[in-house]
């Protein structure tokens, strides 16, 4: 399950990608305060619940929860915020070069950030938790927008099936083989894995141009309270917690197989609910607030702030 799974940071920063590169001024600030004031708000309320309740020690709060975004608190935060500041910067450089030295490009980041990762990992990648990742999978979305190709979407996930078919049997082949090492090396979960890769490629493509008819209220309503979700539930000071001592998901590791499978989608689907209704109410009452004292407003008009604006600098 978690080889379909894992694809799907890939699959965001594509899609923003994807996106940002089709923009002549990708950057927006406003975007980029709203981001950092969300991850703020969880950030300092969940460090503040589990310094209170859970024994963190606020030394260890302030070193990461108090300044999440520099402090890498949630990886992804830090590096995407990079990665959005940059975007303008990729696509000027991505407008000035040719299909063939495009594809070049990629060639060049696809065999060091992925194709040698087994062997080696030349550029300390980190399995994917890195922003040369990012980077790489932005390249690669605005590729997929700029050069379109003709390929059917079955061929797509005929790849895909066929791809988690192989990763699924050597994993399991090497381990039947005690050659762990192999299995670790080549075809472990990695954000940067070859392997990963290919899927979120086709995954990519295969409902990159799908019109969604049934369902698309629910995906709406979902989709803004996704990235809510992630700051809950992933947040330091309350993750060891929720994860090993609130939900008894330990218990199931001696059951069955679909027992375990049963388990596990029963704690995602009630984790994915509380943190979306937690979400929920967050943005309810940031509504309310905002009525009152609209704080990104005022933000965004200090002179400090209007003076960062990296499209004039581009000018």
């Amino acid at each position: 399950m978690e080889y379909l799974c894992i694809i799907a940071v890939n699959l965001y920063v594509m899609i923003s990608g994807y996106y940002l590169s089709a923009s002549a001024r990708p950057f927006k600030m406003a975007k980029l305060l709203h981001l950092v004031l969300v991850t703020l708000f969880w950030s300092w309320l969940l460090g503040a619940v589990a310094c209170v309740f859970l024994g963190t020690s606020i030394k260890e709060f302030v070193l990461t929860g108090l300044f999440p975004v520099l402090g890498r608190n949630y990886w992804f935060v830090t590096d995407y915020v990079v990665m959005y500041l940059l975007s303008p910067f990729f696509n000027r450089l991505l407008v000035c070069i040719n299909q063939k030295q495009h594809g070049y490009l990629l060639c060049v980041l696809g065999f060091f950030f992925s194709l040698v990762i087994g062997a080696f990992d030349p550029i300390q990648l980190v399995g994917g938790y890195s922003l040369y990742w990012f980077t790489l999978l932005y390249i690669l979305a605005a590729y997929i927008r700029k050069y379109p190709v003709s390929i059917k979407r079955r061929s797509y996930a005929l790849v895909w099936i066929l791809v988690l078919l192989l990763q699924i049997f050597a994993y399991s082949l090497c381990h039947a083989l005690h050659l762990d090492f192999i299995a670790a090396r080549f075809f472990d979960l990695n954000y940067n894995s070859i392997w990963i890769l290919i899927n979120s490629i086709c995954c990519f493509m295969i409902f990159k141009d799908m019109q969604v008819k049934r369902g698309a209220r629910l995906i709406k309503f979902l989709a803004p309270l996704t990235f809510g979700i992630y700051l809950i539930h992933i947040n330091k000071g309350i993750v060891n917690w929720l994860f090993q001592e609130l939900l008894p998901i330990k218990d199931c590791v001696d059951q069955t197989g679909w027992v375990v499978f049963l388990y596990i989608l029963f704690f995602t689907v009630l984790v994915f609910t509380v943190c979306a209704l937690l979400e929920k109410l967050r943005m309810t009452l940031y509504e309310c607030f905002t009525r009152v004292i609209d704080i990104e407003k005022k933000i965004l008009n200090l002179k400090i702030v209007k003076r960062f604006n990296i499209d004039q600098i581009l000018d």
